[in-house]
């Protein structure tokens, strides 16, 4: 059901300039309001040309503390808030910019590598039928 909104012309202006990606209208304000559409369940995040599939759990650590991430609905989630990449959510810990694929990983059998070494060989496979059910019966604990 199409509903109609009144707004100013400087928040229409702002809208049209954010929809210029592509976005549809609907699209641009769920992103400022954090709501997921329904085709975003169970989506991996797809950003700057890598993929990290739904539901992978992701560590850092900063100033030696621990930190927690998890994927889920095509988003970077951490501390309750949605992410569009791990760049981003990297960013509300350091405060500064830092490349997200490298501040974030995956630890196997207390072994920890940045997302990075898995965005050039796992995750931007276009066909993720065979590399990535291999990459996930093998490494089980991810």
């Amino acid at each position: 059901m199409t509903k109609i909104i009144r707004i100013s012309d400087e928040v229409w202006n702002v809208l049209r300039d954010m929809g210029k990606t592509g976005d549809s209208f609907d699209d641009v304000l769920r992103k400022i309001l954090k709501v997921e559409s329904e085709n975003q369940k169970g989506q991996d995040l797809t950003c700057r040309g890598g993929r990290i599939p739904h539901g992978t759990k992701v560590t850092a650590t900063y100033n030696r503390e621990r930190y927690e991430a998890e994927i889920k609905n095509g988003k970077f989630r951490y501390n309750g808030k949605a992410y569009n990449g791990p760049s981003p959510a990297a960013m509300s810990i350091t405060n500064s910019s830092v490349n997200g694929w490298s501040f974030w990983g995956i630890e196997k059998e207390g072994k920890w590598k940045p997302l990075v070494h898995f965005r050039k060989h796992v995750f931007n496979q276009k066909n993720k039928s065979n590399s990535w059910k291999k990459y996930k019966r093998d490494n089980a604990k991810i």
